[in-house]
C-alpha cells in the first residue's frame, strides 16, 4: 500500500531529516507529484492500489525519488533528459501494466 512512510524508507530519507520541516514538506510533495504524475498519464491509481499491485508502489516511490533527488533547477539539457526519462518510464509502467490486464 502506498505510503509516505514507505516512500522515505525506500528513499532512505532518515528522521533527523524529516524533523526539518522544509525537508518534509519537500519530500512529501515529491511523493504526491509522483502520485499525480501516474494518474495524469492515465495509471488507474486507486485501482492498483486496493488491489495491492507492488509493481505501482515501486513505480511510485521511484519517481518520488527521482523527483527528491533532482529538486532543484537544472540547466536545460538535464531538465529535457530529465523529463524524457519520466516519461520513458510512465510509459514503461503502462505497458506493464497493460500486459497484466489492467487496463
Amino acid at each position: 500500500m502506498l505510503s509516505f512512510d514507505s516512500f522515505c524508507g525506500y528513499a532512505r530519507i532518515d528522521a533527523a531529516t524529516l524533523e526539518i520541516p522544509e525537508e518534509k514538506e519537500a519530500a512529501y510533495l515529491c511523493f504526491e507529484s509522483a502520485v499525480a504524475a501516474a494518474k495524469g498519464c492515465g495509471i488507474p491509481v486507486d485501482k492498483l492500489e486496493a488491489a495491492g499491485n507492488r509493481l505501482l508502489e515501486l513505480y511510485i516511490y521511484s519517481l518520488a525519488g527521482h523527483y527528491y533527488d533532482n529538486r532543484n533547477f537544472v540547466s536545460s539539457v538535464q531538465s529535457y533528459t530529465g523529463d524524457q526519462y519520466t516519461q520513458r518510464m510512465m510509459t514503461r509502467m503502462r505497458i506493464a501494466l497493460e500486459s497484466e490486464g489492467w487496463f
